[in-house]
């Protein structure tokens, strides 16, 4: 089964500057002002680094 980054909305804090788009190497993380971020799937190399970053825990790789 092929792995795929989930983003949990409800955990996802929103109102401030996600973390974790900045820091993943794939640069398949974007946010819109500050909403929750979107994932391009096409980009997103299930690395984790993002999961990493998240303060609340809101991104998951199932």
């Amino acid at each position: 089964m092929e792995k795929r980054l989930t983003l949990i909305v409800e955990k996802c804090s929103k109102n401030h500057v996600c973390p974790p788009v900045s820091v993943c190497p794939a640069m398949a993380l974007e946010q819109d002002e500050y909403k929750a971020p979107t994932i391009d799937e096409s980009k997103c190399i299930c690395c984790g680094t993002c999961m990493e970053f998240c303060p609340k825990q809101a991104l998951i790789i199932t």
